[in-house]
């Protein structure tokens, strides 16, 4: 109770607050659990001498190898990482502390060296609960070596409305064709691609539409690899609710895909922004921010891109695409628009 008081600012000579380093170290030697991030548990004003036997990392694989080992620092007996190496790693700006290592977490460091392995340190997760068997199965067979089990039945993930799914609805993957009419623009450091952003949004709020006729009220994700066309889809976004009367759909996220790492929606769609003649798409060839992209869905996943420019990275996007041909889930910007009839933006 005296924390609390402490912490809301009671008291008005500021003495009070010169008991909160005391304070919180009483609670950190009472509690027999305590959160906090990796670089604040190496502040000794706010544990003092309290030291922990177990400690548990979160996100391990986010975090570089110098921020893990603080919490080591605290008396650890143990500690377990847990995180995926096959989604983003940590934001590493120096290209220095790159190119000498320091892009690798401790997760990953434990797991490549061989200090833990499959039986002997290492648990791999295998029941995905997120999604619907058919947005998994991509990702489970190319970046999980196709270990991932379904956890969630079908049934309990319904079609989105407003659009025809593929296989008759049976697989809730899209991707839309933008072709070779649009193209990508320079902004700064980085990418925006009008013509996708507004052909984005016009389909957005198509199925808000739908939904609402009936009665069926999901969650919404837009999500793009550059912060240049999450700013054009904010301003195209604001000029449909003051130019049409757009309303802001509910529920609706809109972030780059380093922002959404670990979070998900009934619906989302994807805007990949690359179109060009070089076949260029970026550090979109980077398999882990392609498997963040593609697993942020519970029900439906609509990708919208240059199938010319992403069919030039081999590893990933180019077997995605196979994929998606092999599904039926292939549709051209122009099949869309004539779908969406007069939606404007």
């Amino acid at each position: 109770a005296a924390l609390e008081r402490v912490a809301s600012g009671a008291g008005d000579d500021g003495s009070c607050k010169a008991l909160l380093p005391t304070l919180l170290q009483r609670a950190a030697k009472r509690a027999p659990i305590v959160v906090m991030t990796c670089i604040s548990s190496g502040n000794m004003q706010l544990l003092g001498q309290a030291s922990f036997h177990r400690v548990l990392l979160d996100e391990a694989a986010q975090a570089t190898e110098p921020t893990s080992l603080v919490p080591l620092l605290t008396g650890a007996a143990a500690f377990a990482c847990v995180g995926d190496d096959n989604q983003l790693p940590a934001t590493i700006l120096s290209r220095e502390a790159h190119t000498r290592g320091l892009c690798q977490s401790l997760f990953e460091r434990l797991v490549r060296t061989g200090v833990v392995a499959p039986g002997n340190g290492f648990v791999q997760l295998d029941v995905q609960r997120r999604m619907h068997s058919s947005i998994a199965a991509f990702p489970s067979s190319t970046f999980y070596g196709g270990t991932i089990e379904n956890g969630c039945r079908d049934e309990d993930r319904p079609p989105i409305p407003g659009i025809s799914w593929p296989l008759g609805g049976m697989c809730r993957v899209i991707f839309v064709d933008m072709g070779s009419n649009n193209r990508e623009d320079g902004a700064g450091t980085s990418v925006q691609n009008l013509a996708e952003a507004e052909l984005l949004l016009a389909t957005l709020y198509w199925l808000v539409d739908a939904s609402e006729r009936v009665g069926d009220h999901f969650s919404i994700a837009t999500i793009t690899g550059y912060s240049a066309q999450k700013e054009v889809l904010q301003k195209r976004l604001r000029y449909g609710r003051s130019r049409f009367g757009y309303r802001w759909p509910r529920d609706l996220r809109l972030d780059t895909v380093d922002g959404f790492q670990g979070m998900e929606r009934d619906l989302v769609l994807v805007s990949t922004v690359r179109s060009n003649f070089n076949g260029e798409v970026g550090f979109l060839r980077d398999k882990r921010r392609t498997n963040v992209l593609l697993t942020r869905a519970r029900r439906g996943l609509i990708v919208f891109g240059n199938r010319h420019t992403l069919e030039c990275e081999r590893q990933n996007w180019q077997p995605w695409l196979r994929w998606v041909q092999a599904h039926n889930a292939y549709i051209t910007a122009e099949q869309l628009k004539a779908h969406l009839g007069g939606m404007n933006f």
